[in-house]
């Protein structure tokens, strides 16, 4: 299985990833993953990003992301029309 790492390329603030638990050094984790949790940790992983853009963007006096949580977190296959939309 391969896992793709979320990363943002920001035009302001440069190539933004997330530490995944599976990448550091000594992590005990093994190389076999089942979808469940490979999709729990990179919906974190998304999540910590969303999170730390969102900071980032409140210091500005953007509030583009306020209350995008769900949108970001739900398959793209599920949305609605309106949460396509809006995302």
């Amino acid at each position: 299985m391969i896992a793709r790492i979320p990363c943002v390329k920001c035009p302001a603030h440069g190539v933004r990833t997330v530490e995944v638990p599976w990448g550091s050094l000594n992590s005990r984790f093994t190389f076999a993953f089942d979808r469940f949790h490979v999709v729990k940790y990179l919906g974190e992983a998304v999540d910590r990003v969303r999170r730390q853009e969102h900071k980032v963007l409140r210091v500005e006096g953007d509030r583009t992301l306020t209350g995008s949580k769900c949108d970001w977190l739900t398959n793209r296959e599920n949305m609605s029309k309106q949460q396509k939309r809006r995302f």
